[in-house]
């Protein structure tokens, strides 16, 4: 048997090589497929059938152990984000190679099916649907990234938010008086006058205790309001808007 170091060697050596012969690598195994096509056109059909019905055998006489497999296999956290660095650093240098396959594949799709983007999982409605159910699942980590993405890239976002303001006060220089005007001054009252009582110390529809607000109802009764968190501050505000 061979030890496990012998082993790691193998794997070094095998990756060193495919790296300097990357290039005669991809001319043999066109080589390779243009013979298999001469001698039967169907060759590749054929192979993607067999491997179909093995794979299906094997699946049902493994099936307890595949299934144990996947409930027990996860990777470490630590593995998790060196692949997730391996994978950004790749996208940084190859930012063109991406955007040329993905307009490349896209072209496929239309020349093969002109309504694929309307149909099932490509269309917009199913992509937001998933968007929505992805953000519903992941709320707490997908606002740890968000914390961390701002407090690595601040700068950056500051002058992004920053160039935006002075495009729309090129456009319109009375924008963010309209802006205020909109909010109104009895907004404002009602705002001065709550915050003189205290909030509750979670929100009251879910029982959180971040990010808490104050959410008037009416703001003729500034006295009057909800503790919310910003989640439910915003679902408040949308339910309003759709009723408008």
């Amino acid at each position: 048997m061979t030890s496990e170091k012998a082993i790691e060697k193998k794997r070094k050596y095998n990756r060193e090589y495919a790296k300097k012969n990357a290039d005669k690598r991809k001319e043999y195994r066109k080589a390779w497929r243009a013979r298999k096509l001469e001698d039967n056109p169907d060759y590749w059909k054929e192979e993607a059938a067999k491997n179909k019905d093995s794979q299906k055998e094997y699946y049902e006489k493994n099936k307890v152990e595949i299934n144990k497999r996947k409930k027990v296999y996860t990777l470490p956290p630590k593995s998790l984000e060196k692949v997730r660095a391996r994978d950004r650093e790749y996208a940084k240098e190859n930012a063109d190679k991406r955007k040329e396959y993905k307009k490349a594949w896209r072209a496929k799709k239309k020349a093969a099916d002109p309504d694929y983007w309307k149909k099932g999982v490509a269309s917009k409605e199913s992509r937001i649907a998933a968007d929505k159910k992805y953000k519903k699942r992941n709320q707490e980590v997908l606002l740890e990234r968000g914390r961390k993405y701002y407090n690595i890239n601040k700068e950056e976002i500051n002058k992004k938010r920053k160039e935006y303001r002075k495009k729309k006060y090129a456009e319109d220089p009375d924008y963010y008086k309209k802006e205020k005007i909109k909010d109104g001054d009895m907004k404002n009252k009602a705002r001065s006058i709550a915050s003189q009582f205290p909030m509750a110390e979670s929100c009251e529809r879910c029982g959180s205790t971040y990010f808490l607000n104050r959410h008037h109802e009416d703001y003729n009764k500034p006295k009057i309001f909800l503790t919310l968190c910003k989640k439910c501050h915003g679902l408040e505000g949308r339910k309003y808007q759709k009723s408008l």
